[in-house]
């Protein structure tokens, strides 16, 4: 009879599992999987980010609020209607790409960050964040790669990836807002873990000298849930940034989950705005014949 008991007991624990389950696609408009798109179940402050496949699975029962973001989509928020969902991002309209061709024998210049690596930078799985560039060049220029350095620390996760994009200040609206320049990038962090540093590439992007730019960074694991009140986990690889003050204003900006379109200046958080070291390598305009 125990023995029954418990079996019955069993299968009843195994139902209310499978129906706490919510799981499905997220894809664009011609059905393409969109990865590491965040879902976010705001009954239960838990969220996922889909696969490569653009999979999910998360924590969830019929009639819960989701809500699906991707740095490169327009937001939506809808109710789970069953237990197998599918949701179709649009693209967001105001991203910009300005990819040119030059001459491949032109001398690049790298420009470092000018200030001490002061400390290290760590980014949490809840949060998304955005970093001044620093660096002034004279003359327009085409930008060919940033070069970021890291360092992996051994108690920490190396499992998942980044989000990557460039970023510049739109000088035109009324309040500080920002311009996606080119396409978002995934890089695996396995791929970095024998690196010295992170190279993204931008296709030789024409740079105005005036413009103000910001690197857009995302650490996302795909497999596992997540519970919005993640504050400062961090997982590897870090970066290097200064403390220290490099120019008037804001260096750095974050939002978290319950944030998906406001920015808040990372001082309110860390009670400093950090500055990201890097290295830009570029083209000069006024170099090329």
């Amino acid at each position: 009879m125990k023995l029954l008991l418990k079996f019955f007991l069993l299968c009843g624990l195994c139902t209310n599992v499978l129906a706490q389950s919510l799981s499905g696609f997220v894809t664009d408009p011609a059905g393409k999987p969109v990865a590491y798109a965040s879902v976010r179940n705001l009954n239960r402050q838990v969220f996922v980010y889909s696969g490569i496949d653009g999979r999910f699975a998360l924590q969830g029962e019929l009639g819960d609020s989701l809500t699906i973001s991707h740095i490169s989509y327009q937001n939506t928020k809808q109710l789970a209607a069953q237990a197998s969902l599918n949701f179709v991002l649009q693209p967001e309209m105001n991203y910009l790409k300005e990819v040119n061709l030059i001459p491949k024998d032109s001398n690049t210049l790298s420009v470092m960050s000018d200030f001490k690596k002061s400390n290290h930078l760590g980014l949490a799985l809840n949060s998304d964040y955005l970093y001044k560039i620093h660096q002034k060049i004279s003359s327009d220029y085409f930008l060919k790669n940033i070069e970021i350095p890291i360092k992996f620390r051994r108690s920490y996760s190396d499992r998942g990836a980044f989000m990557i994009q460039l970023f510049k200040e739109d000088r035109n609206a009324d309040s500080l807002a920002f311009l996606p320049l080119g396409e978002v990038q995934y890089i695996s962090v396995e791929s970095l873990k024998k690196q010295k540093y992170m190279r993204v590439s931008f296709e030789m992007m024409l740079i105005g000298k005036e413009d103000t730019l910001y690197v857009f960074l995302k650490r996302v694991v795909s497999d596992i849930d997540l519970y919005l009140n993640l504050e400062g986990y961090s997982v590897n690889p870090f970066f290097y940034a200064s403390r220290k003050q490099v120019e008037e204003g804001s260096n750095s900006f974050t939002r978290n989950q319950y944030q998906v379109k406001n920015w808040t200046d990372e001082a309110v958080w860390l009670g400093y705005s950090p500055s990201l070291y890097l290295t830009l390598n570029v083209v000069p305009v006024n170099e090329i014949d």
